[in-house]
């Protein structure tokens, strides 16, 4: 009799037990303490390791229409609930891992907490799951990877800018500390002249906002020997032919700092709506340089 009550007493702690977890649904009280913080002020950052106090090493954001099979490829593993998403767009789907084991996740209301533009080939650490939550023109509140962490002076950027159907205008830009960041700005950001063919730094850097910073970089030595190379394609001569209508556009610029607070801007080579040809050959070798070993051509990180 002892024994079967031993048993007993065994076999319902472990129901209790299994019943703490969270893997066999939502954890709808996770996400209303996530909206709640996304949502109190105007523009926020929002530290999900404050929130998710349980243990975790790694957090995984699908947006909308992820397909099942990527996101078990993300998780490494078969996972029960990766269809719950599939044909839905009214959330995002936060998934924490602890282990190789997914411990917890959340369906994430997309109206007043967006975090669908988050998601990030092989997830987030602890220490990364940092995002920023702003209200967009439409106020609706958006949130994005990463802190508005500071960057150096920008040397080199490429991006792709379209206002004729919608609003796009983000690339990459890398800093004279070797660092390459994502930006996403969504409007145009005319630069403002200083003295003569020189342009103001407070300008340029309105360009780069809602940055993520990127993996990659690029040592002192070889920045030194783009930044001579830029200062040879400064003289090459410039050829600008319109070829198109609201196609946009997408080149490649380089950033010689001629003052403390003032620059002079050098056009590497652009195509769209204009096609633009700098004849130095610095020029080419460094865009070639940027686009296809730096990855400087690549938008944000995106599910297939």
């Amino acid at each position: 009799m002892r024994a079967a009550g031993l048993l007993s007493i065994v076999a319902g702690f472990a129901i209790f037990a299994g019943s703490c977890t969270r893997t066999s649904g939502p954890d709808d009280e996770l996400a209303r303490q996530i909206a709640v913080a996304v949502q109190a002020e105007e523009a926020t950052v929002v530290n999900l390791t404050s929130l998710a106090t349980f243990s975790w090493d790694r957090l995984f954001v699908f947006p909308p229409y992820t397909a099942p099979s990527h996101i078990e490829k993300e998780l490494g593993a078969s996972w029960s609930e990766s269809g719950r998403i599939e044909k839905l767009d009214t959330f995002t789907l936060l998934v924490f891992v602890n282990g190789g084991r997914v411990v917890r996740f959340v369906e994430q209301p997309r109206e007043g907490s967006d975090f669908a533009d988050c998601y990030r080939p092989g997830g987030f650490r602890p220490a990364g799951a940092v995002f920023r939550c702003a209200k967009d023109t439409e106020g609706w509140r958006q949130c994005k990877p990463g802190v508005d962490a500071p960057m150096g002076r920008p040397l080199f950027s490429c991006g792709r800018a379209n206002f004729a159907w919608g609003v796009t205008n983000y690339g990459n830009v890398l800093d004279e500390q070797g660092r390459i960041w994502f930006y996403d700005i969504g409007r145009m950001s005319p630069a403002q002249e200083a003295d003569g063919d020189l342009y103001r730094e407070s300008a340029l850097r309105k360009r780069f906002i809602n940055r993520v910073l990127r993996s990659e970089r690029v040592s002192a030595a070889r920045l030194t020997a783009m930044r001579e190379m830029a200062e040879k394609a400064q003289h090459g001569q410039i050829e600008r032919k319109h070829v198109a209508y609201d196609s946009g556009g997408f080149g490649c610029d380089a950033y010689l700092w001629e003052k403390p607070d003032a620059y002079r801007w050098v056009e590497l080579g652009s195509k769209g709506d204009f096609i633009v040809r700098n004849s130095s050959p610095e020029a080419e070798q460094l865009k070639k340089s940027l686009l296809e070993e730096l990855g400087m051509g690549r938008g944000k990180p995106t599910p297939p």
